[in-house]
């Protein structure tokens, strides 16, 4: 259930961008998880664009770090505003009740599914039982999308996005619906990111 699979990812992730875990208690028929208290707000928009793009590579260093690691490799499965918390300067990542491991990932798929995500900001074949490290990485997309003013009411709106080519490139690869025409790993996504902010380094000089 929801709650296991939140248990279990917080105590298999040992990593800086994720609240430590404290204890996971029953009581009264109520199951309870007590996290590391994180003074923080909500990830709100960003004005800076290079900003964006820095949150952008902190976002994909995390999915490269959690798909990797050596011990139960996972999927954070519902990367969203909602999900991510600023807390003096660094971000965090809550809510692993959607994480799944990669060796779980693969599994046929359905037309049910219960889980509850982040409806502009998830995968299309999340929502049918199937998940992936392309998944998170949609997600990715979706979240700077997002901060760059390029979801509306009717979901990713690239035609909204005033910036530069790049960037949108770099969303419409990370968003696209067929998970084959993603980015192969978040390494991959880095590695455009990386591109983009020597661009802009070289531009400035």
């Amino acid at each position: 259930g929801f709650y296991e699979a939140e248990v279990e990812a917080l105590i298999s992730l040992k990593h800086l961008n994720v609240p430590q875990i404290i204890c996971a208690f029953e009581e009264d028929g109520c199951k309870y998880v007590a996290e590391e208290w994180l003074e923080g707000t909500l990830l709100k928009r960003i004005d800076s664009s290079e900003n964006i793009v820095n949150l952008a590579v902190t976002l994909a260093e995390f999915v490269s770090a959690i798909t990797s690691q050596a011990s139960s490799p996972r999927t954070h499965g519902d990367i969203k505003p909602s999900n991510l918390i600023v807390c003096d300067g660094k971000i965090y990542f809550i809510d692993f009740e959607c994480s799944v491991l990669l060796e779980e990932s693969c599994q046929k798929e359905t037309k049910e599914t219960v889980r509850i995500t982040g409806k502009y900001f998830t995968a299309p074949e999340v929502f049918y039982g199937k998940q992936s490290i392309q998944s998170d990485i949609y997600s990715i997309g979706a979240v700077v999308a997002w901060l760059l003013g390029g979801v509306d009411e009717q979901g990713i709106n690239l035609s909204c996005i005033e910036t530069d080519s790049r960037i949108k490139a770099i969303i419409k690869k990370c968003t696209a619906y067929k998970e084959k025409d993603r980015y192969s790993s978040a390494d991959d996504l880095l590695e455009d990111l990386s591109e983009t902010i020597n661009e802009k380094v070289y531009d400035e000089d």
